[in-house]
């Protein structure tokens, strides 16, 4: 992993801290967790808080997620909103952020200018035993608190404020009057510069979970759906509100799944062309063939002449692969303006060449899915599944590894926004 950590493919775009402040503010809120306050003079942090030099201190990498169920966060800047997001163990956390960092942008603005908040993405499960644990999940509430006071100090203000509205003799009430100026000392005048978050509660829909092994949680107007790598369901089904499992080993039912509920988009040959995603994947292809058949070829030194060469040299595994033949057959069939009958296709082919619908409200997590089909596509796997990408990237020989991280620099992280707008963009 230090390649991938020098290439800033893993703790990438973190900021530092160095303030002695928010280094203070940050240790602050350690000690509320139950922490001593151990973070170091410079450290970095995710848009969560999570930082890996204080998990290497605490040596342990959920200090901020405990039982992997209701993630903690401590947010010592607005800028945190910019951030990427480390460790996660739900797929849906990073969009819960998100959304209540948009929801609270100028009262975080405020409250993060004199304190520091921190708190717990809450639902009803507190640790996950069964798959009703995570079916029960529906909705989340962001338990909020700020170290200084400054939170609690707002609504107490709040309150008071309302009272003296309300109450004709407040101006001869002196203990009102002095408990509303000091608590205006400590959090300022908050009818002009309302420290207070007030969008608190967010819907949970679909969500991939790190828990039993891996899987994903659909919810349709027919109930709930459960998709995971076994064959069978790797957790007891007697007694939950499980309507169907699916499994990734059942490419054809899954397909069909996602197809009859909208949310495949039909084959785009406008996509498949324009965005450059059918060559990029033979490429990959190729390139992955070589880098494992020959664990000492220099594979960032390739040129086109190189490669005819080495696909000539290898004629016979080449045109036995069934995935290259079919990303090249379909590339013809395009180009010529032939029509592709996915019904004559191999059901796990069929997610080579497709996406998921972008105006469907799970399109993220669904291309995330289909990620599990292509895994030799580096730049799309480590953009929708890092976790499947880190898993996968381990086995790879020296040369392969080399190759995967100068690609996604070269093509991702040069230009991040107009890469992932051609991949999924509407």
């Amino acid at each position: 992993m230090e390649r991938l950590i020098a290439s800033k493919m893993i703790y990438g775009g973190l900021m530092k801290v160095t303030q002695p402040h928010l280094v203070h503010n940050y240790n602050t809120a350690l000690t509320r967790f139950g922490f001593k306050p151990i973070a170091p003079d410079e450290f970095s942090i995710d848009a969560m808080g999570f930082s890996p030099q204080v998990a290497e201190i605490l040596d342990d990498s959920d200090y901020l997620n405990p039982h992997r169920v209701n993630p903690r966060f401590i947010i010592l800047t607005p800028k945190q909103r910019e951030l990427p997001y480390v460790q996660v163990s739900f797929s849906s956390t990073p969009e819960l952020m998100r959304s209540f960092y948009q929801a609270n942008r100028t009262a975080l603005d405020v409250l993060t200018l004199k304190d520091v908040v921190f708190g717990e993405i809450e639902d009803d499960t507190y640790t996950v035993s069964t798959i009703e644990d995570l079916l029960s999940i529906r909705h989340v509430v962001f338990d909020l608190h700020s170290a200084n006071g400054v939170l609690k100090g707002a609504h107490k203000l709040e309150q008071l404020i309302s009272r003296f509205e309300r109450e004709p003799t407040s101006w001869n009430n002196q203990k009102l009057m002095k408990d509303i100026i000091d608590l205006a000392g400590l959090c300022g005048d908050i009818r002009k510069n309302d420290p207070i978050p007030r969008n608190v509660r967010f819907t949970k829909n679909a969500f991939w979970a790190d828990h039993f092994g891996g899987v994903y949680i659909l919810r349709d107007e027919d109930g709930h759906v459960v998709l995971g790598d076994a064959p069978e369901p790797p957790f007891p089904t007697k007694g939950s509100t499980i309507d169907w499992y699916l499994s990734l080993e059942d490419p054809k039912t899954l397909h069909s799944y996602l197809t009859e509920n909208d949310r495949l988009e039909p084959l785009n040959r406008d996509w498949l062309l324009g965005s450059g995603v059918l060559e990029a994947r033979i490429d990959q292809h190729i390139t992955a063939l070589m880098g494992l058949s020959d664990k000492g070829a220099d594979l960032g030194a390739l040129t086109p002449s190189n490669v005819k060469k080495w696909v000539n040299a290898h004629a016979a595994d080449v045109s036995n692969d069934r995935i290259l033949s079919f990303l090249n057959k379909t590339k013809k069939s395009l180009l010529a303006g032939a029509d592709i009958d996915l019904d004559k296709v191999a059901p796990d082919l069929r997610f080579l060449v497709q996406r998921a619908d972008p105006a469907h409200p799970d399109d993220g997590l669904i291309n995330r899915l289909i990620a599990e089909f292509v895994p030799f596509d580096f730049v799309v796997r480590f953009m929708v599944n890092k976790e499947a990408f880190y898993r996968d990237y381990e086995t790879y020989p020296p040369n392969l590894r080399e190759y995967v991280v100068d690609l996604i620099q070269n093509t991702y992280f040069n230009d991040k926004d107009r890469h992932w707008d051609k991949l999924f963009g509407a």
